[in-house]
């Protein structure tokens, strides 16, 4: 590795600085979006997400880089973890599953930037691949499986049912309705894969 892209204090410092600024406004910049009645759940969905990031950054690079982490590896975590909250953190979904979100988001992340961006890295040179791409497609496919599985099942307690018509407008609690959260689930489908 070239010795100009090694960690330096001033840089690590900068690292640092980074994922604090991403700790005051990744929840602002997710909840934007989201109707008024959400905007507080999806800000502290968001903040879960980030600081599971944060966490198991350093879990993951432990185990996956023999340097050991790094100030950097915190800074893609809990970017990685930001994105990945970014789809389902207005959804219906409870912290400790946010927790799940933000932690798979920093893994497969880290996994990106350990196995696959050494082959991509002359036309990838920022790492975007890993940082955006792989955990935006986690956190899609999150809510993929939370509109296919979680709205009409009797398992899955949710709390702001009557708010469905603000976030999905194909869903419907008729059963009867052919809009439902199958409809639902294959136009998330339909559009990771656009």
């Amino acid at each position: 590795e070239n010795p100009d892209n090694a960690p330096r204090y001033q840089s690590n410092n900068y690292a640092i600085l980074g994922s604090l600024f991403m700790f005051v406004c990744y929840p602002s910049f997710n909840c934007y979006w989201a109707p008024a009645s959400l905007r507080v759940y999806a800000a502290t969905n968001t903040f879960v997400a980030l600081i599971s990031g944060g966490m198991f950054s350093f879990i993951w690079a432990n185990y996956l880089y023999p340097e050991g982490p790094a100030v950097m590896h915190l800074q893609d975590g809990i970017l990685a973890a930001g994105v990945a909250a970014s789809t389902p953190a207005g959804l219906f979904i409870d912290p400790a599953l946010m927790m799940i979100v933000g932690a798979g988001g920093t893994l497969l992340a880290t996994l990106s930037f350990r196995f696959l961006q050494h082959s991509i890295e002359d036309q990838d040179t920022q790492g975007i691949t890993s940082l955006h791409l792989v955990p935006g497609l986690w956190g899609a496919l999150v809510m993929f499986g939370v509109t296919l599985c979680g709205i009409d099942n009797t398992w899955v307690q949710l709390e702001n049912q009557y708010m469905f018509g603000e976030i999905m407008p194909h869903y419907s609690p008729t059963a009867t309705s052919p809009d439902s959260a199958i409809t639902q689930a294959l136009i998330t489908l339909f559009s990771l894969c656009v």
